[in-house]
């Protein structure tokens, strides 16, 4: 289950100049332009932008801070922005609550609902959320519906029918939004079935576009399951980024996969967290202890906490894979 919706969740393909290197990461940026002087409209576009791992203009502290002194700006997508800015921060009850408000307005808004689907999944109601793709064939597509349905059922049901039916799936032909988006759910489902060289054949070919961090993370996770960390470095590294622009968890991966390089730029993000907000970054935090500092006593205390936060299968099997780890040290 991806922390992100459809809604402009892949651009057109774009080339990337193969002459980037590490070096050419940027350190935090200053904002050229005032935030307060752009329109709504101009807003959300940064808004939407914000979810791709791409150089951005803002960060998103920033966008939300904007967003939220917005209050007198009543328009129905007001709402929709919030609850996806909240949701992006891990804040899933508060954004879900602003998104039921949203679809009383605007009912049938297909990107709506996905998130809606999306969030009840993190927060466990694995119920609420197949309700709410069935949904989605009514008042979108069945295609879409069928998805958002198999993204749902990933988390609690044997994945190997979920696969046989992707893997036949007309829907993973193409480049349109649909087709991504059903191209990653398989690849996600290859990994937690372990077939990681089957899931890097399916993500390869979706490397070139602009892509939300949750591909990027999934490639990641799927070439260091394959002893195959430098490729991942070298390939994000093409992307030209300020070190704003990287998501917590991609930092920290970086730093398992090339401490040379990433080593002190995750020991500084790690810290900031730490000393604000810890609980809604439990997942980099965890990740960061085990793979990167070499403390599981650390890390199982973030994972537990992030289990408290996600319900996702990725979390859990995190958590229980340290928990093991340290079990069987016990009995050693």
């Amino acid at each position: 289950m991806k922390l992100v919706t459809l809604s402009f969740l892949f651009a057109a393909t774009v080339s990337v100049p193969c002459t980037a290197h590490l070096e050419h990461i940027h350190e935090p940026k200053s904002q050229e332009t005032r935030l307060n002087d752009l329109s709504f409209d101009e807003l959300v576009e940064h808004i939407a932008g914000n979810k791709f791992v791409t150089p951005q203009p803002f960060t998103h502290k920033a966008l939300s801070k904007e967003l939220a002194k917005r209050t007198s700006d009543d328009r129905p997508t007001s709402h929709f922005w919030r609850a996806s800015m909240l949701q992006r921060a891990h804040h899933f009850q508060p954004a879900l609550n602003t998104l039921e408000h949203y679809l009383t307005l605007r009912p049938s808004d297909a990107n709506a609902l996905l998130l809606k689907a999306n969030i009840e999944t993190v927060l466990g109601s694995f119920d609420k959320a197949l309700a709410t793709c069935l949904s989605l064939a009514a008042k979108h597509s069945v295609d879409l519906a069928m998805v958002c349905t198999l993204d749902v059922k990933m988390q609690s049901e044997p994945l190997q029918p979920i696969i046989t039916r992707l893997a036949h799936s007309p829907l993973r032909e193409g480049n349109s939004e649909l087709a991504y988006f059903t191209q990653e759910l398989f690849a996600t489902a290859l990994y937690f079935d372990g077939q990681y060289l089957a899931a890097k054949q399916a993500l390869s070919p979706m490397m070139g576009a602009k892509l939300s961090s949750s591909t990027w993370l999934l490639f990641a996770d799927t070439l260091m399951a394959l002893g195959q960390a430098q490729q991942f470095v070298e390939e994000f590294s093409r992307l030209n980024l300020n070190i704003d622009d990287i998501p917590d968890a991609l930092i920290v991966r970086l730093a398992h996969a090339a401490p040379k390089q990433w080593l002190a730029r995750a020991q500084q993000r790690m810290a900031h967290r730490l000393a604000d907000d810890a609980n809604n970054y439990a997942d980099a935090l965890a990740y960061y202890f085990y793979h990167v500092v070499d403390d599981p006593i650390t890390a199982l205390h973030w994972a537990k906490q992030q289990t408290h936060i996600s319900a996702l299968k990725v979390d859990t099997m995190f958590y229980e894979q340290i928990q093991s780890e340290l079990r069987a040290q016990t009995i050693n």
